[in-house]
């Protein structure tokens, strides 16, 4: 197993219609500090380079945040080491073991919350049962069970597990 740690900065300006816009910045300098960071921001919202349709992007910077994430690398077809380990472990955990089977009722089961911090984004919130590991998933049910709690197509702006709890962030009619 390999761990690969990644960070980005999501940034959020005000646009000179009032609307916001976001993007982000990945492999951040972790050096810069917090002031640094929004000096720099400020900075580019007065510069007021970029425009759109009439409309400039970075009128003024609203927020910022550094989301840090951690990707294990169980498989990749280049690293025999990494994968010899891999087929080792499964092998260790799949010896005398059935499958677990997990029965979720949707939506019975599930507790869905959404909120709408600001016009635009839409957070949802869907919590499994107690005593389901999401662990005990495997992908397609894991895809179903979010695919089934979503409007179609939707837009996913990020998206994390924490304890028993999906979190989603989308995009709605801008």
């Amino acid at each position: 197993m390999k761990k690969l740690k990644k960070n980005r900065l999501a940034l959020k300006f005000e646009k000179s219609n009032g609307k916001l816009h976001r993007f982000s910045i990945r492999n951040l300098n972790q050096e810069l500090s917090p002031e640094a960071i929004k000096a720099a921001l400020e900075k580019l919202a007065i510069v007021d380079l970029f425009e759109k349709d009439g409309v400039g992007s970075f009128k003024k910077a609203v927020g910022a945040k550094l989301i840090e994430t951690t990707d294990t690398m169980f498989y990749d077809e280049n690293d025999e080491e990494l994968n010899t380990a891999a087929l080792q472990r499964a092998a260790a955990l799949n010896h005398g073991a059935e499958k677990k089977e997990v029965l979720i009722r949707i939506p019975e089961d599930l507790i869905i919350t959404a909120e709408n911090p600001e016009p635009g984004i839409l957070i949802r919130k869907i919590e499994l049962p107690a005593g389901i590991d999401p662990q005990d998933l495997d992908d397609e049910q894991t895809a179903s069970l979010l695919s089934a709690c979503l409007p179609e197509n939707p837009q996913i702006e990020d998206a994390w597990l924490e304890d028993n709890v999906f979190t989603l962030i989308e995009i709605i009619d801008r």
